[in-house]
């Protein structure tokens, strides 16, 4: 073979597709063997302390993950069996030019972090994905499972709660403590495509994984971890030193503080876990990754540590061990694995503490893990890199996976659009405020049928078979009586239940009557959250959208919830309403008054403790449909009463069917003053002030 043969051989070899052991290879190779670390001590010291874990939750023992590697290689090999030897990944000349990107100054910040950790981790786990994900109903274990298009995103598809200051948590007197939230650094899910998508949420819905969070190593070393990682009562000697105010001096000192940032990092990603209910997350330090896992006594932190780098080395011809088969497999046991479920949440809230506050059973620290511990050695709870074929835990039985757990339906998060941070565009332009529901998420938009028999309704809404998405939301005309104790209305589909058992033309309760049996409804356990539900996407800057029943009476409608911190929102707003009553159930909802949830109703990302209760605004409506005449007509009304809205864009403008008109809705940008009646008289008040001064 010529010379000139051999370099054409070799250069379409470089830009062929490649199997799934030679895209490992090579991005193992080219990419994450990049990674420079800086050593400015400068910088190490100016950055010892920038984890705030202030009123977060934190576990109280921290054990090593002992089936890791075994459940690991499990989910690896899935993928393996998938791809089976297809030549479907990017070419080892695609893999240079990323390196290219990735091979700049050393990483020196959580900011370098992030950019390596996308082009040598994340991006490698997407391509694997977009390959694996179509062809992974043809194994048994994945046959339900949708995952072709995985996103690493730092925003969530959900009503998010910002840290607030001291006074903003002390609003809300009526709530249980809840811990401040925050943002992790990055998310990792799948988008799905569903049946929900619309207008808003075309795209389809999204299922979150995990958090994740990253810790450059020029703060926190592999050496850091190994140290901190071998001691279950880490949080406890951390803490103890924290709130007695200990000073340690030279070396112990030096120890301290490692040890307080390797606690300070386990706890700000294991309260995201937490908060969004996600059994899994993982931290990075570069070379390090940290897999951790929580199990139904949220207490407890499980970890693993791998080292791509050194552990690749010892098995060469075990591409498992790269640091992109070890995310790609962590992301596929994150896909099947269900989200624990809001009553887990609020039961283990109860028992958590958030930092720095110490849990009762704290005691003086021991230097060594307890041999009474389960599952904890005493050598150390981080399992050394590296291990032998003989040894390898993840060579032994295959962990076993149910089918169940890879049912879409049960992972489908409250909310869509979850996005890359490259195009979030339309998710901060709906942020402004809630939005408007739109038609294939609200099954209130299909006509409603004739109101069915007391005994009949009695049945569904109060038996084992009552499905909250499946009501009907009372009409304008039937809430507006409520309020105002008129007549029931004939043509709501919840009329038998509104109706007094001996009859007649009226409802059966009243207003405050209503606002304690809910008050009351909420309070139950067993009723949290059978009656009262987040709609799928609604959400805007400080409110989330829910649907809501009342048992037995029936009424069902809606409530715009929002956290602590914005209850001022909610109070304006209700403002808003009261000063627009007589426009209420024609132009605009029905205000039915608010309500402080004592237990606070948990999101991924925000607790809801207060909420304004309204009838059903209606469906969203094409752009296009709304002509610029009718916002002034809606401006001119409203002025009449004093309001204007400011925030009168499309979304904001549904369409209500039993009305035949557009209704005005989500009025906490609106703003208040003298009606445009007493304004005028107001003036002709001045003026004959003026008169009769000068008469004087």
């Amino acid at each position: 073979m010529s010379e000139n043969d051999e370099s054409q051989r070799l250069r379409g070899a470089t830009v062929q597709r490649t199997t799934l052991e030679e895209y490992l290879r090579y991005c193992h190779e080219h990419l994450f063997k990049s990674l420079q670390i800086s050593d400015d001590l400068l910088l190490t010291k100016s950055s010892e302390s920038t984890t705030s874990v202030d009123a977060k939750y934190y576990p109280l023992k921290l054990r090593p993950w002992e089936d890791f590697l075994g459940s690991q290689r499990t989910h690896y090999n899935i993928i393996r069996e998938v791809l089976n030897g297809t030549q479907l990944l990017p070419s080892l000349s695609y893999v240079e030019e990323r390196s290219e990107t990735a091979d700049g100054p050393n990483v020196a910040s959580e900011a370098d972090l992030n950019l390596f950790e996308r082009l040598a981790l994340e991006e490698p786990a997407q391509k694997v994905y977009k390959v694996f994900g179509p062809r992974c109903q043809s194994h048994p274990m994945t046959q339900d499972l949708e995952c072709a298009n995985i996103r690493f995103t730092n925003q969530l598809p959900t009503l998010q709660e910002p840290d607030g200051n001291e006074e903003s948590w002390r609003i809300s007197q009526t709530t249980q403590k809840q811990p401040r939230l925050g943002f992790p650094d990055r998310w990792c899910g799948r988008r799905l495509a569903g049946e929900q998508s619309g207008p808003r949420n075309g795209r389809g819905q999204d299922h979150i994984a995990f958090p994740i969070g990253y810790k450059a190593a020029h703060k926190i070393g592999v050496q850091d971890f190994e140290a901190a990682l071998q001691k279950e009562d880490l949080f406890n000697q951390v803490l103890s030193n924290v709130v007695g105010h200990k000073l340690s001096t030279g070396h112990d000192r030096d120890n301290d503080r490692r040890d307080e940032k390797v606690a300070k990092a386990l706890a700000q990603i294991f309260h995201y876990m937490v908060c969004c209910r996600s059994t899994f997350g993982y931290l990075t330090g570069g070379h390090s990754l940290i897999f951790l896992r929580i199990d139904e006594d949220a207490q407890v932190l499980y970890h693993h540590m791998v080292q791509p780098n050194k552990d690749v080395e010892a098995e060469a011809t075990d591409l498992f061990f790269t640091g992109v088969a070890q995310l790609s497999a962590f992301c596929l046991k994150g896909f099947l694995e269900p989200r624990k479920t809001k009553e887990w949440l609020l039961r283990e809230q109860a028992r958590l503490q958030t930092w720095p506050n110490p849990y009762p059973e704290m005691r003086e620290p021991t230097a060594e893990v307890p041999s009474s511990s389960p599952k904890a050695p005493s050598t150390a709870s981080y399992i050394a890199s590296s291990p032998s074929p003989k040894n390898d835990p993840s060579r032994s039985p295959p962990v076993r996976l149910t089918r169940s757990s890879c049912k879409d339906k049960e992972l489908v998060e409250e909310g869509s659009g979850f996005g890359d941070t490259d195009s979030d565009e339309d998710h901060h332009s709906d942020d402004a405020g809630i939005q408007p529901s739109v038609p294939e998420a609200a099954s209130c938009s299909k006509k409603r049928k004739k109101g069915t028999s007391d005994s009949e309704y009695s049945a569904s809404i109060d038996g084992a078979s009552f499905e909250l998405e499946a009501q009907q939301y009372c009409t304008q005309a039937c809430l507006l009586g409520l309020k105002r104790q008129g007549l029931l209305e004939e043509k709501c589909p919840n009329v038998a239940l509104h109706r007094s058992p001996e009859g007649g033309s009226r409802h059966h309760i009243d207003i405050r009557e209503f606002i304690q049996l809910l008050n009351a409804q909420i309070g139950e356990p067993c009723y949290r959250y059978r009656y009262y539900q987040p709609v799928d996407g609604k959400y805007g800057a400080r409110g989330q959208l829910f649907k809501l029943s009342l048992r037995k009476h029936g009424y069902t409608f809606v409530g715009k919830g929002t956290f602590a911190a914005a209850l001022a929102s909610i109070e304006h707003e209700s403002k808003v309403y009261s000063r627009l009553d007589s426009l209420q159930g024609h132009l605009v909802p029905v205000c039915l008054g608010s309500i402080d949830l004592q237990t606070p109703y948990p999101l991924p990302m925000a607790f809801i403790a207060h909420m304004l209760l309204l009838s059903w605004g209606g469906d969203r409506m094409p752009e296009g449909l709304y002509a610029e005449e009718q916002r002034e007509s809606f401006k001119r009304r409203f002025l009449t009463h004093g309001v204007s809205h400011n925030d009168m864009r499309h979304r904001n403008m549904p369409w209500n069917e039993e009305c035949g008109t557009v209704m005005l809705i989500d009025f906490d940008c609106a703003t208040m003053q003298l009606p445009a009646k007493h304004t005028q008289i107001s003036r002709l008040s001045g003026k004959r002030k003026r008169r009769f001064s000068r008469r004087a």
